[in-house]
């Protein structure tokens, strides 16, 4: 594992997962030592070794039931979607993601990932860390200026002047 690079300080993080890593683990532990919770952004590589949580009809045809789903050969990524951090917290991990892969075939196979799913070649992962304070602020920055560009409907009134307006006064 190593961290390539870093984009706006600690924003985006490019991680590199090599063969033998288990994918999960290492992006947690990243996740962990950076601080915080973190988005996968994107993902490109391929897997040798796929762990996923599939859920589907129990035998009762009334509940679901997850399996494990286990494959071996040479697999690319076409998608890993998710979450990292005590934010996204599931199962007993400290992660909540899903890979989805193909084989040489073209045939499509993914799920919940689970720890035991490792690299065939080197995959790189970026994660967009997220910082609680600033998306606050940012949001009530831009509610106020969503507030004060409009005007209630029949006095003309601007809302900076107190008057809550609808999404459907909008000009």
């Amino acid at each position: 594992m190593e961290i390539l690079n870093r984009f706006e300080g600690k924003t985006v993080i490019s991680v590199r997962v090599d063969p033998g890593e288990c994918i999960q683990g290492t992006l947690e532990k990243v996740v962990a030592e950076e601080g915080g919770s973190a988005l996968v952004l994107t993902a490109i590589g391929s897997v040798s070794k796929l762990v996923v949580a599939v859920p589907r009809l129990a035998p009762d045809k009334e509940n679901v039931e997850v399996i494990t789903k286990e494959l071996e050969g040479t697999f690319e990524i076409t998608s890993l979607i998710g979450g990292l951090g005590p934010a996204y917290a599931h199962k007993g991990a400290n992660s909540h993601l899903h890979l989805a892969i193909f084989d040489h075939d073209g045939s499509v196979v993914g799920g919940g990932l689970r720890p035991g799913t490792t690299p065939w070649l080197p995959i790189q992962v970026h994660l967009v860390f997220l910082n609680l304070y600033p998306s606050v602020k940012y949001l009530v920055s831009v509610h106020i200026q969503y507030y004060l560009q409009f005007s209630h409907p029949r006095t003309g009134q601007s809302s900076s002047h107190g008057y809550d307006v609808d999404h459907k006064y909008a000009r």
